[in-house]
């Protein structure tokens, strides 16, 4: 796989954890509830600046939510949808993703374990695993 993001800002955090499977995602079963510490998002994008803080802020307390699920650990699967289907997303839109996730952990003082990026065709599957120690829910 070539090496993703040459022409983009890789200077967050999160880019430090990344790391390319030279393999395909499967395809999950579907997201049936908000219970446990797994989360699909097919991506996150902003259409403006006062659209970001907004995201920013809802992702924030939803990883709070799957992080207390998860006794302190979360799975946030980027590139698929909630019926499980693996479809991937640009590496544009991954890159905006993969940002904003940067910020949310930030800005409940969590940790970015890792990000596996899969390559789909030209498209990407990344799994991101964030973690917070003492993870209460307050």
């Amino acid at each position: 796989m070539t090496a993703l993001f040459k022409k983009l800002d890789v200077t967050r955090d999160i880019f430090d954890k990344v790391e390319y499977v030279d393999s395909e995602f499967p395809d999950q079963p579907q997201e049936i509830d908000d219970e446990g510490n797994r989360e699909y998002k097919w991506k996150i994008i902003m259409e403006d600046e006062r659209d970001k803080e907004k995201k920013i802020t809802k992702l924030a307390s939803q990883m709070k939510w799957r992080l207390y699920e998860g006794d302190g650990k979360a799975l946030y699967i980027l590139g698929i949808t909630d019926e499980g289907d693996a479809l991937g997303i640009t590496e544009k839109d991954l890159h905006e993703t993969l940002c904003v996730i940067d910020d949310a952990t930030k800005r409940i003082k969590s940790d970015i374990v890792s990000a596996k990026i899969y390559d789909k065709e030209g498209y990407y599957v990344c799994t991101v695993r964030v973690y917070k120690e003492e993870c209460k829910f307050s």
